[in-house]
């Protein structure tokens, strides 16, 4: 009996099962949380609207030889997200106009905000940087007749040749550093010494440039500046030629941060004066180009070719001396 029982059950329980899972099919379950639509929008966002931005103009002396305020609308520029009720629920920083103080002051250079150089920019972040951002200025003192600035020098005799660079965070590679006057991304720049003649000059642009800025340039003197790292070697009539030449070629450059800046005029300058120097890129976030902060930097590296010398730290010469 207990047997049939068994069985019975078991039969009546193979008939009812698929109500009981149709039943269970119907039972509503909880909606999930619906994930809000994220539309994301760029914020340009006023941070100081009364900002002046104070800008170094040097050149010749390679330090603050003068200020000057340029006005500018201080903006933060974000990506904002909203949801679908046009609520914000989050952003992220792009990148900021205003200029930011980390305590370095910079020093001189090629001019500009800072008084940088023409070698780039991209300092550990693009805070503070945008593509209006101007970083060089022109010379203090231009060279504005650079056969008749290097006319003294003989060419059938040998002479000294320097390229010095002024890093603007001494000892590490990086391309820019804020100041309490702007952005500062240091200077390249060389000097020729014979009989008692030396000149001490760069390339800079004629007026100011930002990142993505081109337009005509010009040398300019940079005795008694100040420098990070300089390396100086004799060269020889042959090279001495090759080296004015070069100089001579390019008087009439455009100045470009990305592909002709100061760094690359020291880079050229030496190679055609018979000194190979490594030309690692530097970026600074919005582009990138020859730099002094890694040119110094390979500078302070690179093996000596016999009869170099290597000088870290100092104040270039003066330009003396007259034909």
């Amino acid at each position: 009996m207990k047997n049939l029982h068994k069985i019975l059950s078991s039969f009546l329980l193979i008939l009812l099962l698929p109500v009981f899972q149709q039943c269970t099919h119907d039972i509503p379950l909880p909606n999930p949380t619906t994930k809000p639509e994220i539309k994301s929008v760029l914020l340009k966002e006023a941070k100081s609207t009364s900002n002046t931005l104070k800008g170094a103009v040097s050149g010749g002396n390679g330090g603050f030889a003068s200020q000057r305020t340029l006005p500018i609308v201080c903006y933060n520029y974000y990506t904002v997200y909203y949801d679908n009720t046009g609520a914000e629920v989050g952003r992220d920083f792009l990148y900021s106009d205003c200029p930011v103080d980390d305590g370095n002051s910079g020093g001189g250079g090629e001019g500009g905000v800072g008084g940088g150089s023409g070698g780039g920019f991209g300092s550990g972040g693009t805070s503070g940087l945008s593509p209006t951002t101007v970083l060089v200025a022109p010379p203090n003192i231009p060279v504005t007749d650079i056969r008749q600035f290097l006319k003294c020098f003989n060419t059938s005799q040998s002479a000294m040749f320097s390229v010095y660079a002024r890093q603007p965070r001494p000892g590490t590679p990086t391309t820019w550093a804020s100041s309490s006057s702007g952005p500062d991304v240091g200077h390249t720049f060389v000097s020729i010494t014979q009989n008692g003649i030396t000149r001490v000059f760069g390339f800079y642009p004629i007026s100011d440039k930002a990142i993505l800025d081109d337009g005509p340039g010009i040398f300019g003197d940079n005795g008694q500046t100040k420098y990070s790292i300089k390396i100086t070697t004799t060269i020889s009539q042959g090279d001495l030629n090759s080296l004015l030449t070069y100089i001579y070629s390019h008087s009439n450059n455009n100045y470009s941060l990305t592909d002709y800046n100061c760094t690359d005029f020291g880079i050229g300058a030496a190679g055609a004066a018979g000194l190979t120097l490594p030309d690692t890129y530097g970026n600074w976030g919005i582009g990138g180009g020859s730099t002094p902060g890694t040119l110094g930097q390979d500078m302070r590296t690179m093996p000596l070719p016999t009869g170099a010398s290597r000088t870290l730290s100092g104040v270039s010469p003066t330009n003396t001396g007259g034909c």
